[in-house]
């Protein structure tokens, strides 16, 4: 089953709508500075998250491309989500939409949530799934698919 890499431009494309609406709808940059080092605190957050996960899947020598995965990845930050890159992701997102303070652009890491959650993770699961067989069942029966 082929996918297409989707997800790193769902966080360029959602980084860039950001800051997009920032700049046509100055009006709704509303939200305060304790809310933009919020988010500043989840930007760094979801880098962190990034690199752990990153570092886990070369730790054991798979993929982070939709190539044919090589290992399951159960321990470190995979042991408490399925999808730590992808709560990354969300979570820049986030701390983006929070850093702009742009009250719109808080739509946009819902937008991504809900494409992540809706479309893209039943096919990758069901990828994996397939290649991994009861191993990833059994992972996904214990590990949660976000947090």
């Amino acid at each position: 089953m082929k996918i297409l890499p989707l997800p790193p431009l769902y966080l360029v494309c959602g980084l860039a709508a950001i800051f997009g609406l920032r700049a046509l709808w100055p009006g709704l940059n509303v939200l305060g500075r304790p809310l933009a080092l919020c988010g500043a605190a989840l930007l760094a957050l979801g880098g962190l998250l990034a690199l752990a996960g990153l570092a886990a899947l070369r730790r054991h020598r798979t993929t982070v491309t939709f190539a044919r995965s090589a290992a399951l990845v159960s321990s470190g930050v995979y042991g408490r989500t399925r999808n730590p890159l992808y709560v990354a992701v969300l979570l820049t997102l986030l701390g983006a939409g929070l850093l702009s303070g742009n009250l719109a652009a808080l739509a946009v890491p819902l937008a991504v949530f809900a494409a992540l959650d809706l479309h893209f993770l039943p096919l990758e699961e069901a990828k994996t799934e397939q290649e991994l067989g009861e191993a990833y069942r059994r992972y996904r029966e214990k590990t949660p698919r976000w947090l």
